[in-house]
């Protein structure tokens, strides 16, 4: 509710102070919620963001909301939070997650600068997935009061109460949390989307998923088809809907198996990886290829599965990432010019094994194995990047 105050008196003057003393604003830290160092943990990270201040805090509080598919086993102080020498810190699991309570110091001149976290680990949670669940196996940031939060989020600054910014939900059970969805460049040097499950993963039945491509940089994308494995998925015949749909900030992608019917993909079948989309790419790319959530399509598409008409979240954490920029001589695409490249190119020519990417070279990634930029595949390409990286030579003229 707003404050009424009189105007023209002292009282007045303090009303307005105590409103803005009391009125919301923001601290200058994001709180993610990241993989944590050993298997089945998350961890809690504080990153101070880039208009942060010196201005001190002397402690916060949040929530952490735990889906049903995630059984807790173990909530502790982070290894930052843990030598902080705080004057106390209250850790509880609470009925839909856990709280964090820290207060650093009580007095106003003290406490650690607001830009000063780092990745700090705040927060650590152990657990295990509750077996067979395919659904609830999210954590998030509570939105909500939850176990006696009132605010379920809040930095204390200078007497102030303050809102962070808090990050996206953490897939950690079920298809949310076992299997990753990755642009992987191909031997042939086109661009693959791979659905890889972890080996735990349980048997969930999927009757479809979306997902965006996002391409930023200078990368064009030509022909697109479905994957290998995604165009048989319907007993050997394609899906009943298969689309995929280029727009000027990438592709929406999206998979029924079945409109009607009772055929599905079990999760236990991406253990071994699952080729859904496949994209070839033209001219000499330099840019990144990412899977994202409502960022590309009218309507934008949600990174999604659907498991019994629900839609459950891929997890951001699971959603990869490539970066391809093709350089003149980087014959294992590895964004290096180094001794590798050239062993690799000598294998190509002479027939002596050779990387995977060998095809690629004799298609339309020739002109990075073309050393020295002649038009021609030969010894002196090899000979050039040797005499590059240990003698002195000039590098690879750039590929425009």
């Amino acid at each position: 509710m707003r404050a009424l105050c009189a105007r023209g008196t002292l009282a007045a003057a303090l009303c307005m102070c105590a409103a803005a003393v009391h009125g919301q604003g923001s601290a200058q830290i994001r709180l993610s919620l990241v993989r944590g160092a050993q298997d089945s943990a998350i961890a809690v990270r504080f990153d101070s963001l880039p208009a942060a201040t010196a201005r001190l805090v002397q402690g916060w509080s949040y929530g952490v909301c735990i889906q049903d598919g995630i059984e807790v086993v173990e909530a502790v102080a982070g290894a930052d939070l843990a030598a902080a020498g705080a004057t106390a810190v209250a850790i509880d699991r609470v009925a839909g997650g856990i709280t964090v309570r820290v207060t650093l110091t009580g007095d106003l001149a003290r406490g650690l600068p607001e830009n000063g976290f780092a990745a700090w680990e705040d927060l650590v949670i152990r657990y295990r997935c509750v077996p067979g669940a395919c659904m609830g196996g999210m954590a998030s940031f509570c939105r909500d009061p939850i176990g006696g939060l009132a605010v379920p989020a809040e930095f204390s600054v200078g007497g102030v109460s303050l809102s962070p910014e808090r990050g996206v939900a953490f897939g950690a059970c079920g298809p949310s949390g076992k299997v990753r969805v990755d642009p992987v460049y191909t031997y042939e040097g086109r661009v693959a989307v791979v659905l890889r499950a972890d080996p735990d993963v349980a048997a969930c039945p999927l009757q479809g998923w979306s997902y965006g491509v996002c391409i930023n940089g200078d990368i064009q994308v030509g022909a697109m088809l479905a994957g290998a494995d995604t165009i048989d998925a319907k007993g050997g015949v394609r899906p009943d809907w298969d689309m995929y749909k280029l727009s000027e900030r990438g592709i929406a992608r999206s998979v029924i198996i079945d409109v009607i019917g009772p055929i599905v993909v079990g999760t236990d079948r991406l253990i071994d990886g699952w080729e859904d989309f496949v994209f070839s790419v033209e001219g000499m790319p330099c840019g990144t290829i990412r899977i994202c959530d409502e960022e590309v399509g009218d309507p934008p598409v949600d990174a999604t599965w659907t498991y019994k008409e629900e839609g459950l979240p891929m997890g951001a954490a699971n959603l990869g990432a490539r970066a391809l920029c093709w350089q003149r001589g980087d014959t294992n695409f590895d964004g290096k010019l180094n001794i590798a490249d050239a062993i690799n190119l000598l294998a190509c020519l002479f027939g002596a094994g050779g990387g995977p990417y060998c095809a690629c070279a004799q298609a339309g990634c020739r002109p990075v194995f073309n050393a020295n930029n002649d038009d021609r595949l030969n010894i002196a390409d090899p000979i050039y990047l040797l005499q590059y990286i240990f003698l002195n030579g000039p590098p690879p003229p750039p590929l425009r």
